[in-house]
C-alpha cells in the first residue's frame, strides 16, 4: 500500500516526527494555482483529480493538470507557477520538493 503521508524526522529534539498528508500539499498546490492570474485548473470530477501527490522512498511528486489563459507563453507561465508551488511548499512545511510536474491540459478564452 502507498503511504497516504509523507513523515519528517527533526534531529534537533527528541520530541517525535511530524505526518504530513497528502492532502496538505495538494491544498497548498491548488491555492497557489488559484492566486496566479494566467493559470486554471480543470474541473474535478469524481473521477478525476488536477493535482495527484505522490509519496515515494519519503520524497513528493505533484503531477498537476493545468489551463492556460489563452495568449500565454507556456514555458514562462509553467516556470513561475512550479517556483511559486515549491516555494509556498517550503515556506508551510519546510520541505523541498523533488518533482513539480506541470502538464497543460487546455486554455481559457
Amino acid at each position: 500500500m502507498a503511504n497516504d503521508y509523507l513523515m519528517i524526522h527533526e534531529n534537533v529534539n527528541d520530541y517525535g516526527t511530524i505526518g504530513l498528508s497528502k492532502v496538505v500539499f495538494e491544498t497548498i498546490s491548488s491555492i497557489t494555482i488559484q492566486e496566479d492570474k494566467d493559470v486554471v485548473l480543470p474541473d474535478t470530477t469524481p473521477f478525476y483529480k488536477p493535482i495527484v501527490c505522490k509519496v515515494e522512498k519519503n520524497s513528493l511528486k505533484l503531477n498537476i493538470d493545468i489551463k492556460l489563459k489563452n495568449g500565454k507563453n507556456v514555458n514562462e507561465v509553467t516556470l513561475r507557477v512550479q517556483k511559486k508551488i515549491s516555494d509556498a511548499i517550503l515556506e508551510m512545511t519546510a520541505l523541498q520538493i523533488s518533482n513539480i510536474d506541470l502538464k497543460v491540459v487546455g486554455f481559457v478564452f
